[in-house]
């Protein structure tokens, strides 16, 4: 089947907003500072949306196993696994100033790494869609079993496994191993989303992604107002249903510009991210450390405050980073070079 170029632009965007949040200066807008209570933010929706979007890749690269041995397809999975946990590593060593028995073990590449094997065994034993859908709300139901006294378990889970050393805080890691749990749901989203797209005629695969799209919407907030708060610290059920949701709407809207009008000019640079993702994401924590570490971050801020305000002036500092992040994938981008874990 021909590529969808609305999988790699809308992981792009997901990587762009990754980047800018995670490089924010201080004085920030609120859309680009997580929420530090119940309800949501833009900067909330974006690693879901990327959760989504590797849901939705992997259906199409496991087509490429149909024919080959189950142990081929297997291997695949955990290498690749393997690779981004351990790259997972690398990103929380970096400025590397510290012992590496002592790094943060979990983090954002790491539950992508646990979502990612989680869904591939699971979608590999379960080919219908309306089951896949029936294992999401079980899954999505167990954790707010867990969790319908308060979150606490979580965290104790966190330092009996991981241990205080090994944590974003002494007390709490907001990727957790059990908080990882309801994010395996936006993968398996995507990967159903990804089916319906590519097995149906456009009005009915519009209808099906609309529909699912909407009435996780509309739990997520029912359930909101009622017996389950939006909590993104926790990735509370709520939250798993709305950043599908939202996600899934999201990826129709580049779906119909990208593939069914053929506009794809617009999202060059959200191409160039999205074709080597987690290469550029990585890039931007070295940037962004290494300038800091040796005063060209508070070179180019103090330059931005000559002329902004605060807000612009955080939003341009991680826009700087973004470009250089583009320049350097650039080159990669025009000689077809993706580096793929």
């Amino acid at each position: 089947m021909k590529r969808l170029l609305s999988i790699d632009i809308f992981r792009g965007i997901t990587i762009f907003f990754m980047i800018l949040v995670n490089t924010q200066a201080g004085g920030s807008f609120d859309f680009l500072i997580h929420i530090p209570g119940y309800g949501w933010r833009i900067a909330d929706l974006v690693y879901p949306s990327f959760i989504f979007i590797m849901g939705a890749s992997m259906y199409l690269s496991m087509r490429k196993y149909v024919e080959a041995p189950p142990t081929d397809l297997y291997k695949h999975i955990f290498r690749r696994t393997v690779l981004i946990f351990l790259m997972g590593i690398i990103f929380n060593w970096i400025p590397f100033d510290q012992n590496l028995l002592d790094v943060r073990i979990l983090g954002v590449l790491q539950r992508i790494a646990i979502v990612y094997l989680i869904c591939s065994l699971l979608v590999i034993k379960v080919r219908s869609i309306p089951t896949l859908l029936s294992i999401s709300g079980l899954i999505l139901g167990f954790y707010y079993l867990l969790t319908m006294k308060g979150y606490e378990i979580v965290d104790a889970v966190d330092l009996a496994i991981i241990g205080t050393k090994h944590m974003y805080t002494p007390t709490h890691d907001p990727e957790g191993l059990l908080s990882s749990i309801p994010s395996v749901v936006n993968a398996i989203i995507g990967y159903v989303s990804a089916r319906i797209l590519t097995e149906n005629e456009l009005k009915e695969r519009l209808i099906k992604m609309s529909t699912i799209a909407i009435s996780m919407i509309a739990l997520a907030y029912i359930l909101h107002w009622t017996i389950l708060p939006i909590y993104k610290t926790y990735w509370s059920s709520s939250f798993g249903l709305l950043t599908s949701g939202i996600s899934l709407l999201a990826w129709i809207v580049v779906h119909l510009i990208c593939d069914v009008w053929g506009k794809k000019d617009w999202g060059i640079a959200f191409d160039v991210l999205g074709k080597n993702s987690i290469v550029c994401y990585l890039l931007s924590a070295l940037i962004a450390e290494f300038f800091r570490k040796y005063g060209i971050a508070d070179d180019i801020i103090s330059f931005y405050q000559g002329f902004m305000s605060q807000q612009f002036v955080s939003l341009s500092w991680g826009l700087t980073v973004v470009l250089l992040c583009l320049l350097a994938g650039y080159p990669l981008y025009v000689k077809k070079i993706y580096i793929k874990l």
